[in-house]
């Protein structure tokens, strides 16, 4: 088997890689083989398993569908494998961490624009149900003033 610069296996390697980015990911094992198998690489929940145990090579499809699932790039994905030294570690696991963070962002920044629009939509019946009521009081008044 071969091994990375740190002599360490390749395969136990990458699972290691895998089973890190998936939980920071916050998916299951089961999450992660559906995912992969709607990117093309059929996967089941015992596979993804054997992977992250470094018992089972991965095809070049497989690394392509789990760098678009976990949203790495390639190269950051076999860096971390085959680290050329300890900075090299470090910028592919910045990387890794700097897209899953980017990826939340981006949820987050949709749920603010989704509610921005909600709020907006609100303040707007607001200002109606304001009008109405002040109109509805001004009729009041006046009918009030009619009978007196």
């Amino acid at each position: 088997m071969t091994n990375n610069d740190d002599g360490q296996p390749v395969g136990k390697r990458l699972g290691e890689v895998i089973k890190d980015l998936r939980r920071s990911h916050g998916l299951t094992q089961a999450e992660l083989a559906d995912l992969l198998t709607f990117w093309g690489a059929e996967m089941r929940t015992n596979t993804v398993t054997k992977l992250e145990l470094g018992n089972r090579p991965t095809t070049i499809a497989e690394l392509e569908a789990l760098s678009n699932v976990l949203n790495i790039h390639p190269v950051a994905l076999i860096e971390m494998v085959f680290p050329r030294n300890r900075n090299k570690v470090d910028i592919a696991a910045l990387r890794a961490e700097l897209d899953a963070t980017n990826l939340e962002l981006r949820k987050y920044q949709e749920r603010i624009a989704t509610n921005q629009a909600e709020l907006a939509e609100d303040q707007q019946r607001a200002n109606k149900l304001m009008s109405h009521l002040a109109a509805l009081t001004v009729k009041l008044q006046d009918a009030s003033e009619e009978k007196s």
